[in-house]
């Protein structure tokens, strides 16, 4: 907390000498500190920036510094004391809770202490059970939440995280859980299990039609909000993002799906401590969510040219500096030397790939399969599934994110030098993989 004091020491001399002590976020040197308090662990899983600029205007008037001369460390501990206990008592537990559209699940999976997936019948009791929330309260929200927001809320199994924070700072933590939840799922389920349990839309079809002919015109219909749902309030927030979950979760039965699930999720959680490394295996994520949310459209233009694209973006971001040489051949080595597919000539599909993305970038020429337009006809013709081009090359990227935040660590301990960053020494130890023809990691 040492440097914390004293930023929040400096401010204090700072206002003193200016002979202001109510600025605010607007002002420059208070919006440092206020972000500084922010990203110290003490803070933050409780602070709401907003809140914390009236606290801090609040608590130098409480202690009368406009009327003090001198300043020292322990008043930058009392500012900080006061400002902990205030934001604390507004701290509670609220679930977001969203459907995972189109997948499906026999029963419920927990997958750690703040993270549920709610499956089979009476989703409301369930939800009940895990949140310790009123039944009768619950039953009247989600009531109203088929009833104005979204009627196949219940239709598809629930996700439920727990987040403790404060109630004003909901509205952006829950749409970020719920993107890295949903592109875990994703990631997980593309590297290790399809082309099991997939669910194409003519499959789905049948599905519904035995189960419930009403449905069917619902296997198009997307998500358009998340619930969050407290002891005392509750709300609806708008979904910011597309997403589908076209397959069985049964897998997550198995514990290391499990386990890997909860190590990436609670990775992407870390905002506080990320590197630059980091950020550039959330971009990659993201690009992944790109493309798999645009391949396989039948009504999408170039839907598969775009999932081409996507992939190979997360890709270049995860292993090509901006002014690299090279880059092809460097792309290639690295997606080939990570991961090593069994049964499958994966090193034709990386190049295919590769050469597609060039091919539409450039001139605009678009990538097609056959399986594709086959397998959205007939559900059960699967015999091309998880052994097209697009298919292996999607895996070898899903297996690379799924395994992020080992990787990061292992750049983080592998530090040539001592004032190397993380991205710096991920940078190098690709190099070297490349110039010596070797493995970069063993073992992940």
């Amino acid at each position: 907390m040492d440097k914390i004091y004293k930023k929040v020491l400096y401010l204090l001399k700072y206002n003193y000498e200016r002979g202001n002590w109510s600025s605010r976020l607007e002002d420059k040197e208070t919006n440092k500190v206020i972000t500084s308090i922010a990203k110290h662990p003490e803070f933050s899983e409780i602070i709401n920036i907003e809140d914390t600029e009236e606290w801090l205007v609040q608590i130098f008037s409480w202690l009368e510094f406009h009327k003090k001369e001198d300043f020292s460390l322990d008043d930058s501990k009392q500012v900080l004391d006061l400002l902990k206990v205030n934001l604390q008592l507004n701290v509670k537990e609220y679930w977001v809770v969203f459907p995972l559209v189109n997948a499906t699940l026999n029963d419920t999976i927990c997958l750690s202490e703040d993270i549920y997936i709610i499956g089979g019948e009476d989703k409301v009791y369930q939800m009940h059970y895990i949140t310790k929330l009123s039944s009768d309260e619950l039953e009247s929200r989600f009531e109203h939440t088929l009833n104005s927001r979204s009627p196949i809320f219940l239709s598809h199994p629930l996700i439920a995280i727990k987040i403790t924070h404060q109630y004003s700072s909901v509205n952006h933590i829950a749409s970020d859980r719920a993107f890295y939840a949903i592109s875990v799922l994703n990631i997980l389920y593309r590297a290790y299990i399809y082309p099991e349990h997939e669910y194409s839309r003519m499959h789905l079809a049948i599905k519904r039609f035995g189960e419930n002919k009403s449905m069917l015109k619902n296997i198009d219909t997307l998500n358009y909000h998340i619930a969050v749902h407290g002891d005392k309030n509750w709300k609806h927030i708008p979904i910011n993002f597309s997403y589908n979950c076209r397959f069985s979760l049964e897998w997550l039965k198995n514990q290391k799906y499990v386990d890997r699930f909860v190590k990436l999720y609670h990775w992407t959680r870390e905002s506080d401590n990320l590197n630059e490394l980091d950020f550039r295996f959330l971009r990659a994520i993201k690009f992944f969510m790109k493309s798999i949310n645009n391949g396989k459209k039948i009504k999408s233009l170039d839907s598969e040219s775009d999932a081409v694209l996507y992939l190979n973006i997360a890709a270049e971001v995860l292993f090509l500096k901006k002014h690299e040489s090279d880059k092809k051949k460097k792309l290639k080595f690295h997606l080939n030397h990570l991961v090593r597919l069994t049964d499958i000539d994966q090193t034709i599909a990386i190049d295919k790939i590769c050469k597609s993305r060039n091919d539409f970038v450039h001139e605009g020429l678009e990538y097609r399969e056959d399986y594709f337009s086959r397998n959205e006809v007939d559900p059960f013709l699967t015999d091309a599934k998880g052994d097209t081009d697009l298919d292996v090359f999607n895996k070898i990227i899903s297996v690379i994110i799924s395994k992020a935040d080992l990787y990061v660590e292992y750049a983080n301990d592998n530090k040539k030098h001592s004032n190397y960053t993380t991205k710096q020494s991920w940078f190098n130890l690709l190099k070297d993989s490349y110039e010596s023809s070797q493995y970069l990691i063993k073992g992940i």
